[in-house]
């Protein structure tokens, strides 16, 4: 492999990375997995890690990859502490989201994270059922599970930025007497705006928009 060409790949993985944990560190809500660009990083990892160790000791290319290596994996670990994070405070409601999700849609938890998910409800419901359930009266004791679901707040204001210009996004304005109105945004490539995370949730998605 040539080094400009492992150069830039890093790079660009290095800055999808970067991405993809910012916006999951500022969205409210759980964002989509990234399972293949996670296996990506993954095998870049190994490589670098595997051609540190064949350089010589004191090497300073071996030293340049091990930092690259060190950079890559602190953002990893704090993307995926983040997103268990979230899946331990909204088990409930992520899991009713995912066995909701159409077949077309793009998964939002790795069969890893499902699994780790109903492990964690379960335990909670268990825990319930024998601390506080069973020693309350008997016609209080069956529990539905909306009354066990943290639910996030999509609509929470988030600072982001435009990769590219789109037209009519649509932020709802609600006012003090209960009334909403809709307001038109274009945004244009470059510009930062404070806005509902719910207006632009498609093109964070879809990499048009960074949270910042």
């Amino acid at each position: 492999n040539h080094p400009v060409f492992l150069c830039f790949n890093f790079r660009i993985l290095f800055n999808a990375s970067q991405q993809i944990w910012q916006n999951e560190k500022l969205a409210p809500v759980l964002l989509t997995a990234h399972s293949d660009l996670l296996g990506l990083i993954q095998a870049e990892v190994n490589q670098l890690e595997a051609e540190a160790k064949a350089l010589p000791a004191g090497d300073l290319k071996a030293q340049i990859k091990r930092i690259q290596v060190e950079r890559i994996r602190f953002i990893m670990v704090d993307y995926m502490r983040v997103r268990m994070k979230k899946i331990e405070r909204f088990a409930e409601h992520i899991l009713a989201e995912e066995r909701s999700r159409n077949s077309n849609e793009l998964p939002h938890l790795t069969v890893e994270e499902y699994l780790f998910a109903k492990s964690y409800s379960n335990s909670i419901r268990e825990y319930l059922k024998t601390t506080i359930i069973n020693r309350l009266p008997a016609n209080m004791q069956s529990i539905k599970d909306e009354e066990l679901t943290f639910h996030p707040n999509p609509n929470s204001y988030v600072f982001c930025q435009s990769l590219k210009k789109i037209d009519f996004i649509e932020v709802f304005d609600h006012s003090s007497n209960g009334t909403q109105t809709a307001v038109s945004l274009t945004l244009e490539p470059g510009a930062q705006h404070l806005l509902p995370y719910s207006c632009i949730r498609p093109y964070v998605e879809g990499g048009d928009v960074i949270l910042i």
